[in-house]
């Protein structure tokens, strides 16, 4: 998926390391850093879908706002229903409010590109 994901970017990585190939001049560096980043993102991925799983006894506004609570970057509307399938647009919406009114998370963009991120400066 990751790489089906990122195949025009497989396939410059897979020439640049080719380049030179016959005089035995190639470097395998960039098709070993993209290969070391896919996979790092499928761990991400793996970790994300055990937390879930771990965190299936919480209520579901209590799920969204762990997600805050267990990442650093700015997290959208989008993301939140990918990474909790099972959480209505909705609830979501709902969650979203309630953490942004008690100050635990704030907005970072507006309009569709709308993301929020975890209010640090209040611990």
């Amino acid at each position: 998926m990751f790489i089906e994901k990122t195949k025009e970017t497989y396939f410059e990585t897979l020439s640049d390391s080719s380049n030179g190939w016959q005089d035995k001049r190639n470097n395998h560096y960039p098709f070993v850093k993209y290969f070391l980043e896919i996979i790092l993102g499928a761990y991400k991925e793996f970790d994300s879908r055990v937390a879930y799983l771990q965190n299936r006894k919480l209520s579901k506004p209590d799920r969204v706002n762990a997600l805050f609570e267990n990442s650093l970057q700015t997290l959208s509307k989008k993301m939140i229903l990918e990474k909790c399938p099972d959480i209505s647009v909705s609830t979501v919406e709902t969650a979203l409010s309630a953490l942004l009114k008690v100050g635990y998370i704030v907005k970072t963009k507006a309009g569709k590109n709308t993301a929020y991120i975890r209010n640090t400066s209040i611990e």
